[in-house]
């Protein structure tokens, strides 16, 4: 008799032990930092048309450009500025494309961003740090490009790190993101590109932070860049605060009607 009790419990403690291992393995694992940046990255993009508030800033320069940001097809940005070390550029659209490893800057000083404006298309750079740099490049909108660029690479191979960092009830991380991996041959000739190029090559293996809000979407990016290019200014910080995700007109594409 003894020995069959003993039997009995020694069975029910291997059971217990047993339902005990399945319900830790059978239990879903918590999502990665990675795989949480890279969701709530796809989320974004997939949202369509958003409002954005794009800022650059250098030592003793800032500028700003408050528009809209559709990501159909690589990324559109349209936009007046709101602010530049210039006060001749206040109000002046800025229009940014980014497209199959192709890129576009044009400006209008009349119109909306709509594609019967005059757009005007430039020698890079289009925003210069300073009066000693209208001819040299990069300029401020090279690091704007970099940081959409950026955007549109964090749910893909290009995202290499992510780890949580404190920043109250927002979820947000520090991440490191490969711009080699973002630097993509142009399908034909493109002059941004040969001033964006090499400015994505010199940033790297490079820091990116973002945070996530409560409904899953990307927010806000920050890029404090320190590329390993002659010339470059460093550092120059770039923000991108994102908002109202689906909910704006898109951006259309426009064709320059003047060039320099």
């Amino acid at each position: 008799m003894a020995i069959r009790i003993a039997a009995v419990v020694l069975v029910g403690l291997a059971a217990l032990a047993f339902f005990a291992l399945d319900g830790e393995d059978g239990a879903p694992a918590a999502p990665t930092p990675r795989a949480v940046v890279a969701e709530a990255a796809g989320q974004t993009l997939a949202a369509g048309p958003m409002r954005v508030d794009a800022i650059v800033r250098a030592p003793r320069v800032r500028y700003r450009v408050a528009g809209r940001l559709d990501p159909a097809g690589g990324y559109r940005l349209c936009g007046p500025i709101t602010r530049a070390p210039d006060r001749s550029w206040l109000g002046v659209r800025l229009w940014l494309e980014g497209r199959r490893g192709a890129y576009d800057t044009l400006t209008a000083h009349d119109g909306r961003c709509a594609a019967a404006a005059g757009w005007f298309d430039d020698h890079p750079p289009t925003l210069p740090f300073s009066r000693r740099d209208l001819f040299r490049p990069p300029g401020a909108e090279d690091y704007l490009h970099a940081a959409l660029v950026a955007l549109g690479g964090l749910d893909g191979p290009a995202l290499s790190t992510a780890a949580r960092r404190e920043c109250g009830r927002a979820r947000c991380f520090a991440l490191q993101v490969d711009f080699g991996r973002l630097d993509r041959e142009p399908p034909s000739r493109d002059e941004d590109g040969w001033t964006l190029r090499p400015l994505l090559r010199g940033l790297g293996l490079h820091p990116v932070a973002v945070r996530v809000n409560g409904d899953g979407f990307l927010d806000r990016l920050t890029l404090a860049a320190r590329p390993r290019l002659r010339g470059a200014p460093r550092p120059v910080r770039v923000e991108l605060r994102l908002s109202r995700f689906g909910a704006e007109p898109g951006v259309p594409r426009v064709v320059a009607t003047s060039i320099e």
